[in-house]
C-alpha cells in the first residue's frame, strides 16, 4: 500500500478554527450556567433533606402513640 501526499502546505493556518466565534459566545455563558447548576443542586438538596425530615417526623409521631 502506497501512502498519499500530504494535503496541506507549511504555509497553512491551524490556530484559528472556522467556528472559533461561536465558542467564544459560549465561553461567556460557561460561568452562568455553572451557577443555574450549583442553585439546582442546592434545591434539590434542600428538597431531599425536608423529603427526610417529613419522614423521620412521621416515624416518631407512630412511636409517641404506642407508649
Amino acid at each position: 500500500m502506497g501512502q498519499e501526499e500530504i494535503s496541506y502546505t507549511d504555509d497553512d493556518v491551524f490556530d484559528d478554527a472556522v467556528n472559533d466565534e461561536d465558542f467564544a459566545s459560549s465561553a461567556k455563558e460557561t460561568p452562568s450556567l455553572a451557577c443555574r447548576r450549583q442553585i439546582e443542586a442546592r434545591l434539590e438538596e434542600r428538597r431531599l433533606q425536608q423529603q427526610l425530615q417529613e419522614y423521620y417526623d412521621f416515624d416518631d409521631d407512630d412511636d409517641d402513640d404506642d407508649e
